[in-house]
């Protein structure tokens, strides 16, 4: 009926369509499911993550404030896990020790994260996971 209508270019050209649209967006949703019933087709579709929405938001929020590519990274890494020493910034950043503190010492004077510890035990945390509930 919509090929007669010219809603369609062809027969079968619809899903291979609609896949690929899924496939490309940006939030990843799952695939639609399909089913066959008499006389009729049910289509279920699932709602996208919109946690990774906000996470993009985060992002270009980040890049307006200037941080660099490797900062930026680090706090990405940082919404997933609890901590991040200068060390695991140095390897996830390839960037030498140096850089790192630089780099770190940045995202504390913007207030993004706080120090927690002092020398090899020192690790750095966004600033709403602080432990102290502060």
């Amino acid at each position: 009926m919509l090929y007669g209508y010219g809603y369609v270019e062809g027969y079968g050209d619809g899903l291979p369509m609609v896949r690929a649209l899924f496939e490309e967006h940006l939030l990843r949703p799952p695939l639609p499911r399909f089913e066959e019933v008499p006389g009729s087709v049910i289509v279920t579709l699932y709602a996208a993550d919109l946690s990774k929405l906000a996470g993009e938001e985060l992002t270009a929020h980040w890049t307006e404030m200037g941080l660099n590519g490797r900062q930026i990274r680090a706090l990405e890494y940082l919404t997933t896990a609890p901590s991040l020493s200068r060390q695991k910034y140095s390897e996830l950043c390839q960037a030498s020790v140096r850089t790192a503190a630089r780099d770190l010492k940045g995202l504390l004077e913007r207030g993004l994260v706080v120090q927690q510890g002092k020398g090899r035990g020192t690790r750095y945390v966004l600033v709403e996971r602080r432990s102290d509930g502060t």
